[in-house]
């Protein structure tokens, strides 16, 4: 079992985040100008909330929308310094 999950979409990643699974790391990749979220997997628990998040996910919406939002700023930290987004969101 690995001890690490990466979640399939920002919206799984936000629902584990409500939900209280750790964020172990944040990769941003500059060529796809997107993240990549690494979660905590210790004892499969990442895991299993993924799986409650395709069955019957049951977080209060304001707890997912908080996360979501928390995980976008992690991201932008991810992003280097020497990239800077211009008004018309064309990466440099």
């Amino acid at each position: 079992m690995s001890h690490e999950y990466i979640p399939k979409s920002i919206y799984e990643g936000a629902y584990l985040y409500a939900n209280g699974i750790p964020l172990v790391s944040v990769i941003f990749r500059k060529e796809c100008r997107n993240a990549t979220f690494i979660f905590d997997n210790k004892d499969g628990i990442a895991r299993r909330v993924s799986d409650e998040y395709f069955s019957d996910a049951s977080t209060p919406a304001r707890s997912l929308f908080s996360a979501l939002g928390q995980l976008k700023e992690e991201a932008n930290r991810a992003k280097p310094k020497q990239w800077t987004t211009k008004r018309n969101d064309e990466v440099s």
